[in-house]
């Protein structure tokens, strides 16, 4: 599979399900996973207190991983965009980025689009309105943000560098 293959083939794969687990905040600092499709229960629980009880049991079938990448949580507001929050935000557990994110919990993605010469990714929740934009330009050795499917892991980094890796088994 190549990697716009790949990249098709999550947005195909997430868009009508719901983010159904976010971590994010506290040491990881600006970093966040935003958690879809099935729930798989981990071999052995996690010990991450700062994570939800989910979280901690289950990892995700698809998910969404945001390294160093510049992001922005919008909602459009008579055609103007509105920053709910942003990857220069405060992500202390109780700050604007780590409550904006956890909003989108329980909440569908209903659309989503990668652009490749932007290295953007945009994704529409069931309240139309909401946007996430990630970009994947980042400077070059710096890792943006990860697709994760059952099989492959898809990287945008460093001047827009698209790379995957399967997944080994066990």
């Amino acid at each position: 599979m190549k990697e716009e293959e790949l990249i098709d083939y999550w947005i195909q794969n997430t868009c009508g399900r719901n983010c159904w687990g976010v971590s994010a905040g506290g040491c990881t600092g600006t970093a966040f996973t935003m958690d879809y499709g099935d729930k798989v229960q981990r071999d052995k629980p996690l010990t991450n207190e700062g994570l939800s009880m989910e979280c901690r049991r289950y990892k995700s079938e698809f998910s969404l991983y945001v390294e160093s990448a510049r992001w922005k949580l919008v909602c459009e507001h008579e055609g103007s965009l509105e920053t709910i929050t942003d990857s220069n935000d405060d992500y202390s557990p109780e700050g604007p980025m780590v409550k904006g994110l956890e909003s989108l919990v329980g909440i569908d993605i209903t659309s989503a689009n990668f652009y490749p010469n932007n290295h953007l990714l945009r994704l529409f929740f069931e309240d139309k309105d909401v946007h996430l934009l990630v970009s994947g330009k980042t400077p070059v050795g710096v890792h943006g943000f990860n697709l994760r499917t059952p099989d492959y892991i898809v990287s945008i980094s460093g001047k827009g560098q698209i790379e995957y890796t399967k997944i080994s088994e066990g």
